[in-house]
C-alpha cells in the first residue's frame, strides 16, 4: 500500500498559483457573475507556463487565496467552471485540428479524382491529341497538388494547437483545490 501511495506522490504534478482575488482567476474586464465571467488569460498563461515546467501525471492545482475569499460555495463554483472551461477550449481545439483534418481528405480526394479523370479519359475515351495535352496540363498539376497539399494537411498539424490541446485536456481533467495563505 505505500509504495501505491509513494508512485502517486510520484506521479502527482502540483501547481501552485497565489491570487489576491477572484479578478486574478477570471477576467476582471468581464462585468458578469463569477457564474459567467471568462477566464483572464493572464491566469491560463501561467498555467502553462508552470504545466510545461514539471514533470508529467496527474496534474493538481492549487489555488493560494487569502482568507477573505474564503466561501465554500464560490470555491466549488470556481473548481467547476476552470474544469468546464478548459474541457470548452479541449473540445474547440479539438474540432479545429479535426476540420483541418478533413479539409487535407478533400485536397486529397479532389486531387486523385483529377488524376483518375485524366487516366480514364486518355485511356478509355481516347480524346483528340490537342485536348488530351489540354487535360494533362491542367489536370496533372491541380492532381498533385491537391494530393501533396491533402496529407500536408492530414499529417503535419499545427503543432502549437495540438500542445495547447494537451495542456488544457490535462487541465480539464486536473484536481483544482482552493488553499488559504493563513493554512
Amino acid at each position: 500500500m505505500t509504495n501505491a501511495v509513494e508512485q502517486r506522490i510520484r506521479d502527482l504534478q502540483e501547481v501552485s498559483i497565489a491570487i489576491d482575488s477572484w479578478d486574478d482567476v477570471f477576467s476582471d474586464f468581464d462585468p458578469r457573475p463569477l457564474e459567467e465571467r471568462t477566464l483572464s488569460e493572464d491566469f491560463v498563461n501561467e498555467l502553462q507556463k508552470r504545466f510545461y515546467e514539471q514533470p508529467s501525471g496527474a496534474l493538481l492545482v492549487k489555488i493560494w487565496a487569502p482568507p477573505s475569499l474564503r466561501d465554500a460555495a464560490t470555491e466549488a463554483l470556481v473548481c467547476r467552471r476552470l474544469q468546464k472551461c478548459f474541457a470548452l477550449r479541449a473540445a474547440r481545439l479539438s474540432r479545429s485540428i479535426g476540420d483541418e483534418r478533413r479539409r487535407g481528405a478533400v485536397f486529397f480526394a479532389c486531387g486523385f479524382v483529377c488524376l483518375a479523370v485524366l487516366a480514364f479519359s486518355t485511356l478509355l475515351v481516347k480524346p483528340p491529341e490537342t485536348w488530351r495535352t489540354f487535360l494533362e496540363i491542367t489536370l496533372v498539376p491541380l492532381g498533385w497538388f491537391g494530393m501533396w497539399e491533402g496529407v500536408g494537411k492530414m499529417v503535419d498539424l499545427d503543432r502549437e494547437a495540438v500542445q495547447q490541446r494537451t495542456l488544457y485536456r490535462h487541465l480539464a481533467d486536473a484536481t483544482f483545490q482552493i488553499c488559504y495563505l493563513d493554512e
